[in-house]
């Protein structure tokens, strides 16, 4: 790149053209470090440094250079390769614990997960889960979470707990929610937000709950404030509540690994020894919701979430969404993305690149070896024409071209939009930058990931 800019007087520019920098007060003390340590070191291939192209996500392969720019024929180093481990589940970790029995609550929700944050935290004992509360035992639950959260001490609830919307804003009142639902609710909302009968007092702070998803409609589509103050409802609203507070000390990570003592995790810029403690009760991850498992296998780079025990130990440890396969850059936010274009939006977009008229079919000519669409062909009704490589994506106005689509029409055959469903972020060429992330976290070093990404490459220290 030395000279791309020379009328310019420089090499580099600080956009997205180049490579976006905001100056050094955006700088990191950990790239910083990693500059300085490989201070000298050149990626060479054939002992000419490379164009080491880089993309942001590219939704689990790179792909061929030449497929998306056709200046980049002659690198052999730009090729597509898978972003993952051969065998990942050679690193997989498999544990087990004791059978849960799942705790289903009148909203059909599974709250067992709630319950088990609750009882590691000491806000609720070895209590059964099933049938009514009391107002002497709910009162003790609330008051060992305010105590947790660092909350005034709530007065007793006596027998103002008949009802599960006596209990629910008895709650709310004890742990300080019932002022956030004064101060933030509209003339109005609660009606909107409850579309149910409620208890007139406590409306106000019920449609707060409702709004903040810490109370959940039953299966009916109504609330049941009249119900009796059911104890594994009330558990996962306090479970809300203390997640708000942060309250009952759980940590997240990233599983780097096992260890030799336990599970080698990454935590923010350090990385964690976790071991689990005798009888430790598992979470996965399936259908949008947590589930109680005895088996629970685990992957290099997913997202974990413990408590610990009085002995640093994990007592629960809970599979974190998202949970998307093996691919190393899986972390992602948009590793997977949808949008629907309209055809308006699609002929907008196209007509500023390509006069084909109205637009009549969308053709996949060739895909690349990671699947990527390298060469559409536009049909309209002025004619069709084909697009290859990077243009496909400034055409369609994607993220990326690692898509599947789908054409809607209407009864006489005309368009009406597309539907595309894809992966990645960028262009898809070179190292993947999340890709890199994740296979830091299972251990590899630099020379590894650069290795893999620009394969027959090497580095070299110039003289």
């Amino acid at each position: 790149n030395l000279g791309q800019f020379a009328r310019e007087g420089f090499d580099l520019c600080a956009t997205p053209r180049c490579q976006a920098y905001e100056g050094v007060k955006v700088e990191h003390p950990l790239s910083d470090k990693a500059v300085t340590e490989t201070r000298g070191e050149v990626l060479v291939y054939q002992g000419t440094p490379i164009d080491a192209l880089y993309t942001a996500t590219c939704g689990g392969h790179t792909e061929d250079g030449a497929a998306v720019f056709a200046d980049k024929k002659g690198l052999p180093y730009l090729k597509g390769v898978p972003c993952r481990e051969e065998d990942a589940g050679g690193r997989a970790v498999d544990l087990t614990g004791p059978p849960q029995v799942p705790i289903i609550d009148a909203t059909a929700t599974d709250v067992t997960l709630a319950w088990a944050w609750l009882r590691a935290a000491g806000v609720l004992r070895d209590e059964d889960a099933q049938g009514t509360l009391s107002g002497k035992r709910l009162h003790a639950w609330t008051r060992a979470l305010a105590e947790r959260a660092g909350l005034p001490a709530p007065s007793a609830h006596g027998g103002a707990a008949a009802t599960f919307g006596e209990a629910a804003a008895a709650v709310a009142s004890g742990l300080g929610w019932d002022k956030r639902a004064q101060v933030l609710l509209l003339p109005g909302d609660a009606e909107a937000l409850l579309r149910d009968t409620a208890p007139e007092a406590s409306r106000r702070t019920l449609g707060y709950l409702a709004w903040m998803e810490a109370v959940h409609p039953r299966p009916d589509g109504s609330f049941g404030w009249d119900a009796p103050p059911e104890a594994a409802r009330l558990a996962a609203l306090l479970a809300r509540i203390a997640e708000s507070y942060d309250a009952l000390d759980l940590q997240e990570g990233v599983l780097g690994g096992a260890g030799e003592t336990g599970l080698r995790v990454v935590r923010s810029k350090e990385t964690v020894t976790l071991t689990l403690a005798p009888g430790a009760v598992l979470f996965g991850w399936a259908g949008g919701r947590a589930l109680p498992v005895t088996r629970l296998r685990l992957l290099p780079g997913d997202r974990l979430r413990w408590h610990r025990d009085e002995a640093g130990r994990a007592d629960v440890l809970e599979l974190r969404p998202p949970v998307k396969g093996v691919a190393d850059d899986r972390s992602a936010v948009l590793y997977t993305w949808e949008v629907r274009k309209t055809r308006r939006e699609l002929e907008e977009t196209i007509g500023k690149r390509i006069r084909v008229g109205t637009l009549r079919d969308l053709k996949v000519v060739r895909r690349g070896v990671s699947g990527r669409i390298v060469a559409l062909e536009v049909v309209g009704s002025r004619g069709k024409q084909t697009v290859r490589g990077f243009d496909v994506r400034n055409l369609l106005d994607l993220r990326e071209t690692l898509a599947a689509f789908e054409i809607q029409r209407d009864g006489a055959g005309e368009i009406t939009a597309v539907a595309f469903h894809g992966k990645g972020w960028g262009h898809g060429v070179g190292l993947c930058q999340v890709g890199a992330y994740g296979m830091a976290l299972r251990g590899e070093g630099y020379r590894a990931i650069l290795a893999h990404y620009y394969p027959g490459t090497m580095l070299s220290s110039p003289p």
